[in-house]
């Protein structure tokens, strides 16, 4: 008798223990929860863009004036003074989530009547839209900064304030980094201690590396 008891004490105890409700499992709520829903999905195979808003990129260009005039500097009614340009533009900045900061270095060379010439380089600091991130081709913009003759004209001054509008096209990242632009725009200046003045308009191109 007493072993039939305890077997049916063992059975019951089975019995009970199958019948036992489950642990309910926590239920997140509230902002946490929602937030799930509102998280970017990822999609399969998607990789970053090769050009983001902290992408700096170097651009390096050569060209010509295409037509020139320049006021109170070398011979009376000359033209067509401005010949070779050369330079590189590097955007090192966002400018409010639209348009580049980029500091640009020039170099040009002028001739003048008698085979008088003259060379300069200018730094400007220069804005363009729309940002190089938007990956859209064609761009403008304007810059503005001093100039330094390495070679001038006698009685000129050396220094000049250069300004420049421009618009372009360019293709980014054709080969990886390397990618290709062309350029066109009005390059002026004014000398600082002489009253000579510049105008003219050019074209360059040339190649862009981002990094």
């Amino acid at each position: 008798m007493k072993a039939l008891r305890v077997l049916s004490l063992v059975v019951a105890g089975l019995l009970t223990s199958g019948f036992q409700q489950p642990t309910p499992v926590p239920v997140e709520t509230g902002t946490k929860a929602a937030a799930k829903y509102f998280e970017p999905k990822k999609v399969a195979g998607s990789t970053t863009s090769a050009t983001d808003s902290n992408t700096h990129y170097l651009a390096v260009y050569i060209g010509n004036h295409l037509s020139s005039d320049s006021y109170l500097w070398g011979s009376p009614g000359e033209s067509d003074n401005g010949k070779f340009i050369g330079g590189l533009a590097y955007r090192f900045d966002e400018w409010i989530n639209s348009g580049d900061k980029i500091v640009k270095i020039d170099f040009a060379s002028y001739e003048f009547a008698g085979g008088q010439k003259a060379t300069k380089m200018s730094i400007l600091y220069a804005i363009s839209f729309p940002d190089a991130s938007s990956r859209f081709p064609f761009y403008f913009g304007a810059g503005i900064g001093p100039g330094v003759f390495f070679k001038q004209l006698p009685g000129e001054s050396s220094v000049s304030l250069d300004y420049q509008l421009f618009l372009g096209l360019r293709f980014m990242n054709l080969f990886q980094s390397f990618g290709l632009f062309v350029e066109a725009g009005f390059r002026n200046h004014v000398m600082m201690l002489s009253d000579g003045q510049f105008n003219g308009s050019y074209l360059t191109t040339g190649a862009v590396f981002t990094f």
